[in-house]
This record gives C-alpha cells, sequence and structure tokens, in this order.
C-alpha cells in the first residue's frame, strides 16, 4: 500500500532531477509531453555546459510504495525561448480518480511548495487536466489572494495520434493550384513571422507584435520546428499558406504546438493536408511512435482535421490517456504574462 503521506520535493534545475522522476517521464512520453520535453531539453543543455535559467522550479509529489517512491505528481515552473511558461501539472493517476479530497490533500504541499520557490507575479497561469488545475488554482488564490480570471484562457482536449493508427494518404489536390508541402527555410522567416503573429492573434492574452513574432519565426526555423504549405493560385498569387509546428520533442514523442492557416487561403484543405505530412515526417521518417496535440473544445474544424489524420478521442468516444485540460489565468493585474 502507498503511505498517506505525500513526499514533496523542489528542484530548481532538470541536473537535479532524480532518476525516479525521469522514469515516470519515459514510462508516461506522450502524457507527460508539455513537461518532460522542455525539462530534457533543458537538461541536455546543462550537460553540454549552457546552466538553466534561473528562477525556474521542478516539484514532485510521491507516494512510498513496497517497491520505493513513486512519483506521481510533476508541476514544472520553467522558461522557454519566447518567455515563462505557465505552471504545468501532470499526473500518473487516470482523471476519473481525482476526487476533491485526494487532489487536495495532494496538490496543497506542492502549492506551498511553489509559494516558497518563485515569486507569486511569476505564476500567472495553472494548465492541467481540468480537476489539477481548477484544485491548485483554489488553493493557490487562498495562499496569495490573487483571484483567477473570470475566463479560462484555454481548455482543450489533449489528444495523441500513434504510429499503428495514422492514416496516410496521397496528398490531395486542387484544380489548378500548385502545392508544396516542406520545413521552412531561412527565407520563409518574414512570412512565418506574419502567421506566427496571426496565431497569436486567436490566443489571447498571448498576443505577439511585429517584434516578438519576428523573433518566434527565427527560433522556429533555426530549430527545424516548423514546416509550411506554400500555394500557387490559378490567377498567379502565391505564399505560404499553413504552418504546423512541433516544438516539443522527446525521443519517442513529437508535440505539434502550432497549426495556423492564412485567412486568404482556408478552404483548399491546405491545415489537413500539410498535418497529415507532418505526423508522416514525424512518425514514419524521424520514427517517433505517438504525436501529441491540444485541441479547443470549441473548434470543431480543427478537431475533425486531427480526426481524420488519426488523433484518438475527438469523435466523442474515450480514449487512454485523452483528457480535458483546462489553463486558468490569474489576475493580470497582479501578475507577469509570459507567453507559449
Amino acid at each position: 500500500m502507498p503511505s498517506i503521506d505525500p513526499i514533496v520535493s523542489t528542484y530548481t534545475r532538470p541536473s537535479a532531477i532524480p532518476e525516479e522522476v525521469w522514469w515516470v517521464f519515459e514510462a508516461n512520453p506522450a502524457t507527460s509531453n508539455i513537461i518532460y520535453a522542455q525539462a530534457l531539453k533543458t537538461r541536455r543543455a546543462e550537460q553540454k555546459g549552457r546552466p538553466a535559467a534561473p528562477g525556474q522550479a521542478w516539484i514532485t509529489s510521491s507516494v512510498m510504495t513496497r517497491g520505493g517512491l513513486v512519483p506521481d505528481f510533476i508541476l514544472s515552473c520553467s522558461e522557454g525561448a519566447m518567455g515563462s511558461y505557465p505552471i504545468f501539472i501532470f499526473t500518473t493517476l487516470p482523471a476519473s480518480s481525482l476526487r476533491p479530497e485526494l487532489l487536495y490533500a495532494r496538490l496543497y504541499p506542492m502549492a506551498h511548495a511553489l509559494y516558497k520557490a518563485v515569486s507569486t507575479q511569476r505564476v500567472y497561469s495553472v494548465f492541467a487536466v481540468d480537476a489539477v488545475a481548477q484544485m491548485f488554482i483554489s488553493i493557490w488564490t487562498k495562499f496569495t489572494g490573487i483571484a483567477p480570471e473570470p475566463e479560462a484562457y484555454y481548455h482543450a482536449m489533449f489528444s495523441r495520434l500513434p504510429r499503428r493508427l495514422f492514416r496516410d494518404c496521397p496528398t490531395t489536390r486542387h484544380h489548378g493550384y500548385d502545392f508544396d508541402l516542406r520545413p521552412a527555410t531561412v527565407d520563409d522567416i518574414p512570412r512565418v513571422a506574419a502567421l506566427c503573429k496571426g496565431f497569436a492573434s486567436t490566443s489571447d492574452p498571448f498576443t505577439l507584435d511585429n517584434a516578438g513574432s519576428m523573433r518566434e519565426a527565427r527560433v522556429l526555423v533555426s530549430s527545424r520546428q516548423v514546416w509550411v504549405h506554400t500555394a500557387r493560385a490559378p490567377d498567379g498569387r502565391e505564399g505560404i499558406a499553413s504552418l504546423v509546428a512541433f516544438t516539443r520533442n522527446t525521443d519517442t514523442v513529437s508535440a505539434i504546438t502550432k497549426v495556423y492557416t492564412n485567412p486568404d487561403w482556408r478552404k483548399l484543405g491546405c491545415a489537413e493536408r500539410l498535418v497529415r505530412r507532418v505526423c508522416r515526417y514525424l512518425l514514419l521518417e524521424q520514427g517517433k511512435e505517438e504525436v501529441v496535440l491540444y485541441v479547443a473544445h470549441e473548434n470543431a474544424a480543427a478537431a475533425g482535421v486531427y480526426r481524420r489524420v488519426g488523433f484518438l478521442g475527438l469523435n466523442g468516444a474515450p480514449a487512454d490517456g485523452v483528457d480535458s485540460w483546462i489553463e486558468i489565468g490569474l489576475d493580470q493585474r497582479r501578475v507577469k504574462l509570459g507567453h507559449w
């Protein structure tokens, strides 16, 4: 039987995180991707002599079993190329088991550890499975007096595409149109930036100005984590119609983190064509075992695209590890927004 009282530990750099936590990541590479990928990237940078940025924290809550210490809640407060990330929380426990009394007992000491580790201004939002995020925000508000924003920033379904379920098919064509699907190059940066800005404009409060979108485009292109769908119309118009970015990557799993189509090129199937091509690249050419993503509950069109490519749990049918996640923001007057 596991111990009743959880053991909570805080680490300020990934290289200090113990092996039992990495084993949990490795055993759950898809569902932990939102924390695992950045922690792994930062640890590998540390191993090359680049220290982790200050002000970060990874907090684990573990139970003692006959087999030893088992972490089953992991929280990250980390930094990315574009700024501070939200507080991410991952649990190995199934969503159906997350009763309020269990969550309170597990998350209260984690919130207390976070309160001691970072400034309250740093905690601008929390993203986790619905019940986890809601309970953590309730506890955090009691600690800090900082209330949540009236509306959630993001409410989405986490979905996964195992390689065996990928629905590959020949690239569809439209009469008179020429299409090319490929990794973005340095020459594409200004047009990729325009699409990054367009995507961010739909993601309030995480919008980007021209300088911010150019910075993000340079990061995506230089890291080879963005593909583009170019198009030429019968009337001679040409441009980048869509982009797909995949910025959270581990040895076995990649996460699609941005899909956006220029409004001038919609209704041509560009997003689905490019998502399918990127999944083919990641699963069949790069050898990833799964691709994962989040899709907003209200975005039925995007869910339809992903479902046709093979992503699970987007047709109302339950699927293992496919759960609803919510990002709850905190009073913007009292926190400092990051970007993700």
